[in-house]
């Protein structure tokens, strides 16, 4: 795809965005990691512990993981965090939870009858 933000054009230097600032300093992009391919991209239901420990040894962890969510990166461990930890994330800085998630409100039960007011008055059932 012509213009993609990743495209090598010839004789065009592209400059990172100011968000992207960080990946000069991640651990991943030194020369000299020879990391396995696919590393940042483990099977589905595979410990994720090898990755998330390489990560947490990264200067620009955080920056990693807000670019992440700042992105809607959907796939990959990004700053130590897989997909469905970082929409966690999202839903805590937005306040919700998920019923049975750690933290999250237990749900009211709410009326269970309710009769519409009558002259008699309301009445539950």
């Amino acid at each position: 795809m012509w213009g993609h933000k990743n495209e090598v054009i010839p004789g065009v230097e592209r400059r990172p965005e100011q968000d992207e600032l960080w990946k000069a300093d991640a651990r991943c992009a030194r020369p000299d990691q020879h990391l396995p391919r696919n590393f940042f991209y483990p099977p589905k239901g595979s410990s994720l512990a090898g990755v998330q420990a390489y990560c947490a040894e990264c200067p620009v962890r955080l920056d990693c993981l807000e670019y992440a969510i700042k992105h809607r990166e959907r796939q990959g461990i990004w700053g130590g965090t897989s997909e469905r930890e970082r929409r966690r994330i999202v839903r805590e800085r937005k306040g919700e939870r998920r019923p049975g998630e750690q933290g999250a409100p237990t749900p009211s039960p709410g009326p269970r009858h309710h009769v519409p007011h009558t002259t008699g008055g309301d009445r539950r059932v």
